[in-house]
């Protein structure tokens, strides 16, 4: 979810499909109008994994597991930037929004990310 909830994040991780799918959200949460936020499909013959773990950060910057490593995206859903991990299957922040937490299938990785704006 964005960081005032009105938008919902939904990440496809079928093969030749990775994909993030924005649906923008009313006052009560009905969904409305959906939009393609991220095309990761280019990125998919990088290495192992896909767009299926992902976190938004409070300043509503996107962490996202893709091919080979962990994506950053812009607000708008543009790349970043990646971080070459091999295979990521999901990812967290902790509560004052300073850590975020990756797993991989073998490891557990803690990445210092500071004031993102």
């Amino acid at each position: 979810m964005s960081s005032d909830q009105s938008t919902l994040y939904v990440s496809n991780s079928e093969a030749d499909k990775e994909q993030i799918i924005a649906i923008e959200l009313d006052a009560v949460g009905n969904p409305g109008l959906s939009r393609v936020f991220f095309d990761g499909r280019d990125l998919s013959s990088d290495g192992p994994g896909s767009t299926d773990g992902m976190t938004v950060h409070p300043s509503d910057y996107v962490f996202v597991s893709i091919p080979n490593g962990l994506g950053i995206l812009s607000p708008t859903g543009e790349l970043l930037g990646k971080i070459p991990l091999g295979q990521v299957t999901n990812m967290a922040l902790d509560a004052t929004s300073s850590y975020l937490y990756i797993t991989t299938p073998h490891r557990l990785l803690r990445l210092g990310i500071g004031d993102i704006r």
